[in-house]
């Protein structure tokens, strides 16, 4: 991934007056139905119906006549993001209940690595798919919920991704996130309303466009663009730029500590937070461990790594 990205942030860097260009989606959507305990006609369900449904979302979110914005991009612009569905159970006939596990990421600059953005597990991505269906989206009404679910996350990866090149780049996308979580509240499907749970889909919209959260996401344009994406030229001010952003992270924490957004921001980048800080000095490496044991604490014997190498 090399040509235009990479033009508009040297452009950036010469003239400081970077403006976030918008990239459509690169999505891989993969339907499993393994865990599926029953269906209302037995105990699986036909291959080729399960393509064509897995086909039809994928045709939804990457197709050309779907645009999600109104900006100028390259093929290899599109933001790499997947959407794995594991479908549990089948009530009824063509009606589903499954979770699914939601990622996307971005490249880091000078090199071929990519970093992950986001890494969440949905509980509640239940829907109904007919045969033949058409997924048709309209930004003021709510008309089923599986084009709501992925018209949302579409949302979502065009704001996390653009909040990475530009600080606060993705406002415009996750107030259409939130348009659609408004539109879904009179919906009987889980993962809409704020009763429901403290990590559904009501929340991680709400996170992201609480002001009280921007300290994460201001975070992570420093992380990606101020830090990852210098990290080549100089890691040592790269890591002390990610680690002014895990104390701004904690400080978040100790207000509205265990939120979604937290959650999801360590979930994405807990192997390559050990993998930077490994290589820190001594006194880098005690701090980072000693902030990510204390905001993700589930995963304290993973973070001992850094301090603890092999």
């Amino acid at each position: 991934m090399v040509c235009f990205k990479r033009i508009i942030l040297l452009v950036f860097i010469i003239s400081s007056a970077f403006h976030a260009l918008a990239q459509e989606l690169k999505c891989t959507v993969i339907i499993s139905t393994e865990q599926l305990k029953s269906t209302a006609t037995g105990s699986s369900l036909d291959k080729a119906y399960v393509a064509e449904m897995q086909n039809a979302i994928s045709q939804f979110i990457n197709s050309t006549s779907n645009k999600w914005t109104n900006d100028q991009f390259r093929e290899s612009e599109k933001i790499i993001c997947n959407i794995m569905i594991n479908i549990t159970e089948s009530p009824v006939l063509y009606a589903y209940k499954a979770n699914a596990q939601i990622q996307c990421s971005r490249p880091v600059f000078g090199t071929t690595y990519e970093s992950l953005l986001l890494n969440y597990i949905d509980q509640n991505f239940d829907f109904t798919y007919l045969p033949g269906q058409q997924m048709i989206y309209n930004d003021n009404s709510y008309t089923d919920n599986l084009t709501a679910l992925c018209a949302y996350y579409a949302y979502i990866f065009l704001g996390i991704d653009y909040d990475s090149f530009s600080k606060f780049g993705g406002n415009p996308h996750f107030e259409k996130a939130q348009k659609i979580v408004n539109g879904a509240q009179a919906a009987p499907d889980a993962g809409w309303q704020a009763f429901q749970n403290q990590q559904n889909r009501y929340w991680l919209c709400e996170n992201l466009n609480n002001a009280q959260m921007q300290p994460i996401r201001e975070g992570a344009y420093t992380y990606h663009r101020l830090a990852l994406d210098e990290f080549e030229k100089d890691p040592v001010a790269a890591r002390t730029k990610i680690l002014d952003v895990l104390a701004k992270i904690k400080k978040v924490n100790d207000i509205k500590p265990a939120t979604i957004l937290i959650r999801a921001f360590f979930n994405a980048k807990e192997n390559e937070l050990i993998g930077i800080f490994s290589e820190g000095t001594t006194e880098e490496k005690q701090k980072a461990y000693d902030i990510l044991r204390t905001v993700d604490p589930t995963k304290a014997s993973k973070y001992e790594k850094i301090i603890k190498p092999n």
